[in-house]
């Protein structure tokens, strides 16, 4: 399962369209191994596959928490996103 990816204690909000896009594909992977006839299934990858989504989701949810940059003070996100 992944954790969080943290620098120094801070959560990497630069890396958050790569982990939306991972996910994005980790799900259509997913729906691909569930048109699979049940018993044809690759349980123990499905199952890696789904934690995987967890854990990404999370370090994306705790990423979007940060709303300015802590530099310049612009905002990170648009408020639809979030």
């Amino acid at each position: 399962m992944l954790v969080p990816v943290t620098y120094k204690g801070d959560t990497v909000e630069n890396f958050v369209p790569v982990f939306e896009s991972r996910v994005k594909k980790l799900r259509e992977k997913i729906v691909k191994e569930i048109s699979i006839p049940k018993k044809n299934r690759n349980k123990k990858r499905l199952k890696k596959m789904l934690d995987e989504i967890k854990g990404l989701k999370k370090t994306i949810k705790s990423a979007k928490k940060i709303k300015t940059c802590p530099h310049c003070g612009n905002p990170l996100w648009d408020e639809e996103s979030l």
